[in-house]
């Protein structure tokens, strides 16, 4: 019981917290594959920070908690357990700084086998005698002042000092490229992913060729807070991704102000020689775009474009819609306009209109190309939409929460969906997604405001 509560608490640190320092880690083993950290002393702004929104949302109450942030953590994850242990009586007294859990393969990460856990105590015998309470069928060892609990009775303190995950170079490489100070990380090693789309093709019978390009992909995620806003930053190295370079960011914030949602990349030969592989793959897909003219990967990349963006927007029952295609084939994306023009003069309703600028395509849905060439407003002088879309980037995504809930058609949709469902997404404010390539990584930081 104790031990599936504590493991809790790592599994809830995924979603918000997280140890910059690796005073846990050092007594877990170097051979992981995936290992996850937990802070259980951020900065007092931090925990002021998380504790505000986490309080925004049904069952945040933490006022139990006071201003011992440990014990709040320990509340959100026990509070649904009658018979957890005390937290100020046996836990407290000896729960150090940081905790740390991790597993050799995707396969003991679902089946719970080898569970490995490693908590930072300030008394090692305060936490020895919690051990041999509730935890007296595990094989339990202190590596300096770290509490290791593991169900693997070959593990001991000798072979985790011989080599500790906190001296492998790839994870150090890994957690150095998140930068800062973070409230939780999730590190997998070069594998794990390769691990788990192999049992995605055996247990569903789908064909992951289409996304070999993940494959063999590793990296680190960390988790930061500042006043109403989560911040989640990964660096991942994939080398079989496709490469892109230049930025997104004027095409996007270029696109109309309204926009409950907005999303813009830059693209590579290799990203459509990739995705054309993947449509060979789904039933009747690559006839469809021959009968649109489309006809390869070629093709693709002269309509879509070396800079793609799109907007979004459902004021009136009726999709608005918008893409911006910056093509260096604009000769051959006006001639499959004209073949998607002439077919969709037929559909009534919504309305559909192409035009073209120079090397600039456009695409309008429900507005008038005029309403993206020169928006009356303008999604990059939106105040939520520069907080949380920052800098130069390869790949934007934004979302306005509070205008898409304004929506008639999704404020129906909530109020006859299950009863929290609203309580749960009015405390968002907007959700923004930024990615660029910095050397051999992939950088993404993902934001969300809240209100």
């Amino acid at each position: 019981m104790a031990l599936a509560l504590i493991a809790g608490g790592v599994v809830f640190g995924l979603s918000f917290f997280r140890g910059s320092s690796v005073a846990a880690a050092k007594a877990l083993p170097g051979d992981l594959a995936l290992v996850v950290e937990v802070n259980l002393n951020p900065a007092v702004a931090d925990q002021l920070a998380l504790k505000a929104i986490v309080e925004k949302f049904p069952e945040g109450n933490l006022d139990e908690a006071g201003t011992d942030y440990k014990k709040a953590l320990y509340t959100l994850v026990a509070q649904s357990d009658p018979d957890a242990p005390d937290y100020d009586t046996e836990i407290g007294p000896w729960l150090g700084d940081s905790m740390a859990s991790g597993v050799h393969s995707l396969a003991e990460a679902e089946s719970g086998d080898r569970m490995l856990l490693a908590i930072e105590t300030k008394d090692e015998g305060k936490a020895e005698d919690f051990a041999k309470k509730h935890l007296s069928d595990m094989n339990v060892f202190f590596v300096e002042n770290v509490m290791v609990v593991a169900d693997d009775d070959a593990l001991s303190a000798d072979s985790v000092k011989s080599g500790s995950i906190a001296d492998n170079a790839t994870y150090q490489a890994d957690m150095a490229e998140l930068g800062g100070s973070s409230l939780a990380t999730v590190w997998f090693a070069p594998g794990l992913l390769t691990e788990a789309m192999a049992e995605a093709g055996a247990t569903s019978g789908v064909e992951t060729s289409q996304f070999d390009g993940l494959r063999d992909a590793y990296g680190a995620l960390g988790l930061q807070v500042a006043d109403d806003m989560l911040t989640l930053r990964t660096a991942i190295q994939a080398p079989s991704a496709p490469t892109t370079t230049g930025s997104v960011s004027d095409l996007v914030g270029g696109l109309p102000g309204d926009s409950v949602a907005v999303a813009g990349s830059v693209t590579s030969d290799d990203t459509f020689s990739q995705l054309w592989t993947m449509l060979e793959g789904q039933y009747g897909m690559v006839d469809s775009l021959t009968e649109l003219g489309i006809n390869g990967a070629d093709d693709l990349a002269a309509l879509v474009g070396t800079q793609a963006a799109f907007s979004f927007n459902y004021p009136d029952d009726q999709p608005v819609i918008g893409a911006v295609l910056r093509s260096d084939d604009p000769a051959k994306q006006k001639e499959i306009f004209d073949g998607l023009g002439d077919l969709f003069s037929q559909v009534p309703e919504p309305t559909i209109a192409f035009g073209q600028e120079g090397d600039t395509g456009y695409i309008a849905v429900g507005q008038e190309i005029a309403d993206l060439k020169a928006p009356a407003t303008k999604i990059g002088d939106v105040d939520s939409f520069k907080r949380v879309v920052e800098g130069e980037a390869g790949s934007i995504l934004f979302v306005n929460v509070n205008a898409a809930l304004a929506l008639p058609t999704v404020s129906s949709m909530l109020d006859g969906g299950a009863p929290d469902t609203r309580a749960w997404l009015e405390p968002v404010s907007s959700i923004g997604v930024v990615s660029t390539i910095k050397g051999d990584y992939a950088h993404a930081v993902v934001r969300v405001t809240f209100n």
